[in-house]
């Protein structure tokens, strides 16, 4: 029997030439996913196959994409969940870096999921941090197009480092999400001019 843990490996071990058996990964962890409904452990560890096969497909997870957003939008809205919420932020930085450019069909619908994260009480402030780290990822993927989200990034950055986090190791991981998205709007700006 092979476990989720297994299939990452295996993905991981072929790259790119997993390619021809994608389809076939893709349709069981979708009906995976379909069958288990709300069972974190075993969603968690079926987004992170998800996550693995995007970064090894690169633009050629594309076909998948569709399909597999009706089960990560809900993820990413289940707040009450922090870290399936979490997992399912860094599947979409998993996603944006495969997909590159071609990210920015689905990067308002990724902003907008992120932001009312953001802006939940019900979720937990560890998981709101990777979504700072996930806004660099969006923004390298899309380029100069994320301007039209950088207003909007640039005020919660400023928010967030307003915070005054408890215990030190939240502190160390907001500034490191401020510093990933500041250190991408600086090469941005470099990059555009």
């Amino acid at each position: 029997m092979i476990t989720d843990g297994h299939a990452q490996s295996i993905i991981r071990k072929f790259g790119h030439d997993i390619k021809p058996s994608a389809d076939r990964i893709m349709t069981l962890i979708l009906q995976l996913i379909s069958l288990v409904g709300k069972v974190s452990t075993v969603l968690e560890d079926a987004f992170l196959v998800v996550g693995t096969l995007a970064s090894s497909l690169e633009q050629d997870f594309e076909p998948y994409i569709t399909a597999f957003l009706q089960f990560l939008f809900p993820a990413l809205k289940a707040h009450e969940d922090s870290q399936l919420c979490t997992i399912a932020v860094g599947i979409i930085g998993d996603i944006s870096r495969a997909l590159g450019e071609k990210t920015k069909e689905y990067s308002a619908g990724f902003m907008q999921l992120l932001s009312e994260n953001l802006q939940s009480n019900a979720l937990n402030r560890d998981a709101k941090i990777p979504i700072l780290e996930c806004f660099g990822d969006i923004a390298l993927a899309i380029g100069p197009a994320f301007e039209d989200y950088l207003d909007h990034a640039m005020n919660v950055l400023r928010q967030a480092g307003s915070i005054t986090p408890n215990p030190v190791s939240t502190r160390i991981s907001l500034e490191k999400g401020a510093d990933s998205h500041y250190s991408f709007s600086l090469t941005m700006s470099f990059r555009t001019t």
